[in-house]
């Protein structure tokens, strides 16, 4: 439909220009050659020269000295008609919402432990360790433990982050070791550990470096008490 409509256009140029004089020889040749050969476009030519000739005869008509004031009058009397805003929400816009805030929720509340879980950022877990036996200084070393003294019943707290893969490798070479809880080392991440241990590194009588002399902590939280009375 739409290429007939252009096609009647472009003929009806045609037509226009002929009449005008407008065409050149050998557009005019052609469309005579057309008409004389072509009894229907011969038709609508004639219909289309009738049609020019009665516009050109009538001419321009003045519009009446009111027409302007007319129409002001009759749109200044036309309600306006207020904007609705209306929201829509579409069916594949509410599904790309759900799956997100399933993809969220899953990531922020239920979170699987294997390594491959990429987990919120959280304070590292403390894992309380009980050694019967003294710690050597290299044990310290590699942990990068700190003293942080001697509990109320004389036992040395050491303390130190470390990874769980560490503190696990570590713990198989300490069949002495006591470990609470047991299940943040299946955990894979970084983790507080405080270790508690009787006498001195490696049995020497000589102050560890790192210690903080005179300064006791509780065994189970590691945190420093006064040694005064009160």
């Amino acid at each position: 439909m739409t290429h007939d409509i252009i096609q009647r256009m472009d003929e009806e140029e045609r037509f226009l220009a002929y009449l005008d004089g407008e065409s050149t020889p050998a557009e005019k040749k052609d469309l005579e050659d057309e008409l004389s050969q072509n009894p229907e476009l011969r038709a609508r030519f004639e219909q289309y020269r009738k049609t020019v000739e009665l516009l050109r005869r009538i001419g321009p008509t003045k519009a009446p000295d009111s027409f302007l004031d007319d129409v002001q009058n009759r749109v200044a009397r036309r309600p306006i008609a207020r904007p609705t805003l209306h929201i829509r929400f579409p069916f594949e816009l509410v599904a790309v919402m759900a799956v997100l805030l399933g993809v969220l929720y899953m990531y922020f509340v239920w979170a699987p432990g294997d390594p491959g879980t990429i987990h919120r950022a959280s304070p590292p877990s403390i894992v309380r360790v009980e050694l019967s036996r003294p710690l050597v200084t290299d044990e310290i070393r590699g942990l990068g433990l700190e003293s942080y003294g001697r509990a109320n019943d004389g036992r040395r707290i050491y303390a130190a982050q470390c990874t769980t893969d560490v503190l696990s490798a570590w713990l198989e070479k300490r069949p002495d070791a006591k470990v609470e809880p047991q299940d943040l080392l299946a955990n894979p991440g970084r983790i507080k550990v405080l270790i508690v241990v009787p006498g001195n590194v490696g049995g020497s009588s000589e102050q560890p470096e790192g210690v903080r002399p005179q300064e006791k902590v509780e065994p189970r939280t590691g945190v420093p008490v006064s040694n005064e009375s009160p």
